[in-house]
C-alpha cells in the first residue's frame, strides 16, 4: 500500500526525479547522496513505492536545480 502524502503536499511524481536525475547525469547513489538518504531510499521514491517528506523534495529540488513543482502531480479535470 503506498503511503498517503502529508497534508498540503501535492501527490508525489517519482517518475519525474528519476528523469531529472538522468537528465543531470547523476547515478542513484550521487543523487542519493546530494539529498542525504540511501540508494535504497531514492528508488523507492523514483518507483513512487514511498513518498519523500517535503524537506527531503527541497533537497532533492535543490540539488536537481528544478522547482519543487517539478515533482508534483497535476490536477486533472475529468
Amino acid at each position: 500500500m503506498r503511503p498517503k502524502n502529508s497534508p498540503g503536499l501535492p501527490a508525489w511524481k517519482g517518475d519525474a526525479c528519476k528523469l531529472r536525475r538522468v537528465l543531470a547525469g547523476w547515478s542513484v547513489d550521487e543523487l542519493a547522496s546530494k539529498v542525504g538518504v540511501s540508494k535504497s531510499t531514492l528508488s523507492r521514491w523514483e518507483a513512487n513505492n514511498h513518498t519523500p517528506t517535503s524537506d527531503k523534495v527541497i533537497a532533492l529540488a535543490e540539488a536537481l536545480d528544478v522547482p519543487r513543482t517539478v515533482f508534483a502531480h497535476e490536477p486533472r479535470i475529468v
